[in-house]
């Protein structure tokens, strides 16, 4: 059993168009946009280095602000670009202050591409796939429940690990949320475990490909010492997979909850190869 949960690869989706607002991104919403009537390209957008920036509209200039995530330092003006409809140029600094020429294509309002040249030889340069957290139609709750009833499930103080924003992680809000969302289905399925959610406090994010939340330090060959959270995509579909695992509960069959959940259509269920190729393709 343990073999076989260590083998499952998860490929972590989003996370910004998957669940509510953070209170990190109604913050920005609140200090970057007064205009409700917005440009496509200005919002906050989310790379897939899970860097969250606000393109916030100035003049005939589309400044770019830090939110979270990175090196960069939150509020940091980090890049300027100018255009129109689904094509903009400019340019950007990294965290050395090192700039490159940037060019942003838009691949439809909610998607697009983010590629920075730097002059220097020795420095890498930015190809990224950028997703908009808001505004946009996609965004959905878990959940009907009220937001109330959500955040009455507890998380640690703090979380230890990799994934923190001190080490150019995934803020701390967001990690609640990911947990939180986690423990919904737990009480939702009435799945009992031996540990308690603000017990997880070890945070491991693999290369970013899934998340993993533990009660002792991140192991790979035995995860948490079969006691764990995990969250990812559900293989190549829409969906993302939440695997909850407690390998001490003495029955066999009940120690491991496995849920699907589709954030377009909000549908979730025990994660089967039925309800995958119904819900998640």
């Amino acid at each position: 059993m343990k073999k076989l949960l260590g083998t499952v690869v998860l490929g972590l989706l989003w996370c910004n168009a998957v669940f509510a607002l953070s209170n990190v991104e109604k913050q920005a919403i609140k200090k970057y946009f007064k205009d409700n009537n917005l440009e496509t390209i200005e919002g906050l957008w989310l790379d897939n280095d899970g860097i969250l920036e606000a393109y916030v509209k100035s003049g005939d200039k589309i400044k770019i602000y830090r939110v979270s995530g990175g090196k960069q330092s939150k509020d940091k003006l980090t890049g300027e670009i100018s255009g129109s409809k689904d094509n903009y140029k400019g340019y950007a600094f990294n965290s050395k202050n090192k700039k490159c020429n940037l060019i942003i294509n838009l691949i439809d309002s909610n998607t697009g591409t983010f590629k920075c040249k730097f002059d220097s030889f020795f420095t890498k340069d930015w190809n990224y796939k950028i997703k908009k957290v808001w505004p946009t139609t996609e965004k959905v709750e878990i959940s009907t429940t009220t937001e109330d009833i959500f955040t009455e499930i507890n998380v640690p103080n703090k979380y230890l690990g990799n994934c923190g924003i001190t080490k150019g992680g995934l803020s701390k809000d967001l990690l609640d949320t990911y947990l939180k969302s986690a423990f919904r289905f737990v009480d939702k399925y009435n799945f009992n475990t031996n540990f308690k959610s603000d017990e997880l406090i070890y945070c491991n994010l693999n290369d970013r490909t899934g998340i993993s939340f533990t009660t002792i330090p991140y192991n790979s060959n035995n995860i948490g010492n079969g006691q764990y959270v995990s969250i990812g995509r559900a293989g190549n579909s829409n969906c993302i997979m939440y695997m909850i695992v407690d390998t001490s509960i003495s029955n066999t069959n009940d120690q491991m909850l496995m849920i699907d959940y589709n954030a377009q259509s909000n549908k979730f269920g025990i994660s089967t190869s039925n309800f995958r190729n119904e819900n998640c393709y």
